[in-house]
């Protein structure tokens, strides 16, 4: 999948690099990644400048907004009628998951962003305030750290990207547990497309089944299926990098691809006969080597060339598609 950034937020993120040099920029964002791996805490902000707000927007806006458009993307897929009239968005960031959401169902009516980051929240809120969709422009931008947070009100659909490996492990539970009762349709969350980040979204998905939930995606299965420890579900996104995009990475390639792991959980169970590729297809002589996530748990499947219709299909799906059958796998 390629996903780009709207055209309005696109030249909005270019408008946080006013008055910042090439050099300054570089510079900001080798000091932000250099912050992210070693963690900042609250006496140390991650966001400290406006050339700090200015990378965050270069580097890791488009790459947050991609994933975020793709998994959200999965739910719609699944439920193509389906309208959600409110939005809560914990560790909000600059916004990128509410405009991803936007994008996807206009009809959004209300939004509510969540976020520590005090500079991050008036930025995203000044970003919010050049388009004209309404939830948009009028979102509810609130200062609290996330496991602390009162979660007033309830929610359509809760978001949560990125932002699982910002918190520690022993208060994910009751950040979850509360999550969970303000939302009274789905909950999408998304990690990095790492082990670590595959395994906090599997244990934060076997948690709200246990509450009463069931997975819509990315597998049409609830537990059990567990994928073994030495693999792990993921998923990869690739996004187009504007000059001042690869400038901020020192990147020379004008694309990038994100890995991103997620699952969205729902209240109200969903008839899945479908199955999703989980792996990229491999093709051979006359066969497509296909690993699927089916309602049954995972299978590696094979097409043949003499299966006709089915391989037509098979040639043209990719890494992360929904795979129909006429005739399930057993």
């Amino acid at each position: 999948m390629l996903v780009e950034l709207p055209l309005h937020l696109r030249r909005a993120l270019e408008t946080q690099r006013d008055g910042i040099s090439d050099a300054e920029l570089a510079r900001a964002t080798r000091a932000l990644s250099d912050r992210y791996r070693a963690g900042a805490t609250d006496a140390d902000p991650l966001l400290q400048s406006q050339a700090d707000i200015a990378a965050y927007a270069a580097y890791r806006v488009p790459a947050t907004y991609a994933a975020t458009f793709a998994a959200l993307s999965a739910l719609r897929e699944v439920r193509p009628d389906w309208q959600p009239r409110s939005l809560l968005d914990l560790g909000a960031g600059l916004g990128s998951g509410m405009w991803a959401a936007s994008t996807l169902w206009p009809g959004i009516e209300r939004m509510v962003a969540l976020d520590a980051e005090p500079r991050m929240i008036a930025a995203g809120r000044a970003l919010c305030t050049t388009t004209t969709h309404p939830a948009l422009h009028s979102a509810s931008w609130r200062q609290s750290d996330l496991v602390q947070a009162e979660l007033n009100g309830s929610f359509d659909l809760s978001l949560l990207a990125y932002v699982l490996g910002e918190i520690e492990p022993e208060s994910i539970g009751q950040l979850i547990e509360r999550v969970w009762t303000a939302t009274t349709d789905a909950l999408v969350v998304i990690e990095p497309g790492t082990p670590d980040g595959f395994r906090r979204v599997e244990r934060l998905r076997d948690q709200v089944i246990a509450l009463g939930g069931f997975e819509l995606a990315p597998c049409p299965h609830d537990p059990p299926g567990r994928v073994p420890d030495h693999d792990w579900t993921h998923f990869s996104v690739r996004l187009p990098r504007s000059r001042t995009h690869r400038l901020a990475k020192d990147a020379e390639l004008n694309y990038e691809d994100e890995k991103f792991s997620y699952v969205v959980l729902a209240r109200a169970p969903l008839e899945r006969t479908y199955s999703r590729v989980v792996r990229h297809p491999q093709v051979r002589k006359g066969h497509i080597y296909l690993q699927l996530c089916t309602k049954t748990g995972a299978q590696t499947v094979v097409v043949s060339k003499r299966e006709g219709a089915r391989y037509s299909r098979a040639r043209k799906v990719a890494w992360g598609d929904i795979f129909e059958w006429d005739d399930p796998p057993e």
